[in-house]
């Protein structure tokens, strides 16, 4: 390039792109747009529009035609429309929805030239005006030296003659000039007629987890668009997967539920520690006018407090979350008492803190052990819950109000509105489980899945809770319990470790993309259903990477120094050893990762999942089956 004098450039696809995958897709949302504040409506506005221009160009006698040209068709197929508004809703999206391409060849030559004295010119064909296109080139911070407009000169690429322009029109010879553009006609074939020398640029798609396909929504697609066109390539893995995958779940999260906050026109919205952190702060950073708190509580913390009610132990264990077996040492826990000051009762029963026992021997076999420690239970529970009343109070829950968590079940909703009695509560979940009795009781509603709502959703996501759970975690350890004035809380088990500097890095890249959102203001122009946000982590958990399987299969679970998301020994390992091969991948949080690991090659992981995990719950059914007869 020491030789040129000048370099030109194509404007739309090559320096500039928008954030829809298609150009005409900005006709759908202008017939969106429209509609919203019209009582009129437009129907089948894209086909309109598009036919309108096709028609144009065939009356025109140059070249180019002009926006105002096309309107003059669009006008005699919507009469009685303000097509002046129309037009403008038009201009106005293009606006908002253009940006810088991210291609670092097209600006590392574009920073070159106006570093090294040589004069940036443009050409573009296109229908707009030269004013409008001036105004989106400031937007984007794009000086150049000399505009050249097919709208214009009524002369395009498409046909070569603006090149032969512009030769002339600066006074130099073709090897003085280098020209870079995205279309292999117009940008590479054309001007090379005229001897000049050009570049085709190639817009790959860097995404890993984003699959455009004939059934795709538009507005999935512009979610593609935007996620490529932004993309930081020098960023790490873990940023980059919470750019794809959390960033847009967290978007559609935000928007249902502001649009459920102002249909039930609730003003004061709780995040519940600990996975509710990063909700909030995502919600924070597109919605102001609400009153907004993180509020500390588990469910250890809150359902506790509650037990005092119940008047025997069998009523505690039916009303709390139990699996069929349980670790002895787990149980007490969640009761909210500490094992070793229970040692003198559990050596007159004979019970084994680390041993696992089934919930029905507890409440037979060993009732005498929980009946004796029942009234040390109810005492600590009735502590617990003044205290958590206070905390509740300092904290202003009460009246009409919001919480929101992750889910599952319900449980800690149903705790807080057994001891809160003067709050009209709302609870908002990532999901619920839709066989859970407690939406049935109380006010609550799921994003991704509930009852009767999106059930392939539940489907899929209980393959890979594990690293649902551990996204959306944050950086302190779980609450324990309320103090008189303070908060306990139990150690961060993720402390200083790989866990947690992987957890910072993927909700750093989650907020780079709604920061992005909101600064570019994009969130009025896109529509994102539960199906839609959750779509770029079903496609990372359900068809993972070797890659993919060893970065999260790597990361501990709760933790654990002996539970991993889905680590594996090697297959030759496994070769000689089947019933290991079993014991972990029984014990795998994510088996579809685990399974990736060791086989490596592509096969159909989630499918083999699928028919193994149905097996499963057959031959259990047939178990319960026979013991209840």
């Amino acid at each position: 390039m020491r030789n040129k004098k000048f370099i030109s450039f194509d404007i739309f696809d090559t320096l500039l792109t928008r954030n829809v995958n298609k150009p005409s897709n900005i006709f759908h949302l202008v017939e969106e747009k429209y509609n919203q504040t019209n009582n009129k409506k437009i129907s089948n506005f894209k086909e309109i529009r598009i036919n309108s221009e096709r028609i144009a160009r065939e009356k025109s006698q140059y070249d180019e035609i002009t926006l105002d040209e096309i309107y003059d068709e669009v006008s005699k197929q919507l009469v009685d429309l303000d097509i002046k508004k129309i037009k403008k809703i038009e201009q106005d999206i293009e606006y908002d929805l253009i940006t810088r391409n991210n291609n670092s060849f097209v600006y590392d030559m574009y920073e070159y030239a106006l570093n090294n004295n040589i004069k940036v010119i443009l050409i573009s064909d296109m229908y707009l005006s030269k004013e409008f296109i001036e105004k989106l080139l400031k937007k984007c911070n794009i000086t150049y030296y000399k505009l050249y407009l097919s709208s214009e000169l009524k002369i395009n690429k498409h046909t070569g003659k603006i090149y032969k322009y512009v030769l002339n029109d600066l006074n130099i010879r073709s090897n003085q000039i280098i020209h870079i553009g995205d279309n292999k006609k117009s940008d590479y074939i054309n001007p090379m007629k005229f001897g000049i020398k050009t570049f085709l640029v190639k817009n790959n798609n860097k995404l890993k987890y984003s699959y455009i396909s004939k059934d795709s929504t538009m507005y999935y697609n512009m979610l593609v668009s935007i996620l490529n066109n932004y993309y930081d390539d020098t960023q790490n893995y873990y940023f980059n997967f919470g750019y794809e995958c959390l960033g847009p779940l967290l978007l559609g999260l935000s928007m249902w539920l502001n649009n459920n906050l102002e249909k039930n026109k609730i003003q004061k919205v709780y995040f519940l520690a600990r996975d509710g952190k990063i909700m909030k702060e995502a919600f924070d950073i597109f919605y102001n006018d609400y009153e907004t708190y993180y509020l500390y509580g588990s469910r250890r913390s809150l359902i506790v407090p509650s037990l005092w009610r119940y008047d025997n132990i069998f009523d505690v264990f039916k009303n709390m979350f139990l699996p069929k077996e349980i670790k002895l040492r787990s149980l007490i826990k969640q009761l909210g008492l500490e094992s070793d000051k229970l040692l003198i009762q559990l050596k007159k029963y004979n019970l084994i803190l680390d041993n696992v026992y089934s919930l029905n021997d507890l409440q037979t076999t060993y009732l005498s052990f929980f009946e004796e420690i029942f009234p040390i239970l109810i005492n600590n529970s009735k502590i617990e819950y003044d205290n958590m009343l206070k905390y509740f109070s300092k904290n202003k829950f009460k009246n009409k109000l919001a919480i929101v968590d992750i889910g599952w079940f319900g449980n800690m909703q149903k705790a807080i509105e057994l001891n809160i009695q003067n709050a009209d509560i709302w609870g908002y979940y990532l999901g619920i489980i839709p066989n859970s009795q407690n939406q049935n009781k109380y006010k609550m509603k799921g994003f991704l899945f509930e009852k009767d709502k999106n059930p392939q959703l539940y489907d899929k996501e209980h393959y890979f809770n594990s690293i649902l759970e551990f996204i959306f975690s944050t950086n302190h350890g779980s609450v324990k319990r309320f103090l008189e004035n303070d908060v306990e809380f139990y150690d961060y088990e993720h402390e200083s470790s790989y866990e947690d500097k992987q957890l910072q890095e993927i909700q750093d890249g989650a907020k780079y993309f709604l920061k992005i959102i909101k600064d570019n203001n994009l969130q009025k122009y896109m529509n994102i259903n539960s199906m839609l946000a959750f779509q770029n982590l079903l496609n990372f958990a359900l068809n993972p990477s070797l890659e993919d399987a060893i970065n999260f299969g790597n990361i501990k679970f709760n933790g654990s120094e002996n539970s991993y998301i889905a680590k594996s020994k090697s297959f030759m390992y496994y070769l000689f050893h089947p019933k290991k091969l079993m014991i972990d991948f029984k014990n795998a949080k994510w088996r579809i990762g685990f399974c990736k690991r060791i086989f490596k090659i592509n096969l159909p992981y989630y499918k083999i999942n699928q028919v193994i995990r149905h097996y499963y719950l057959e031959r259990e059914a047939k178990n319960e089956s026979r013991i209840e007869k």
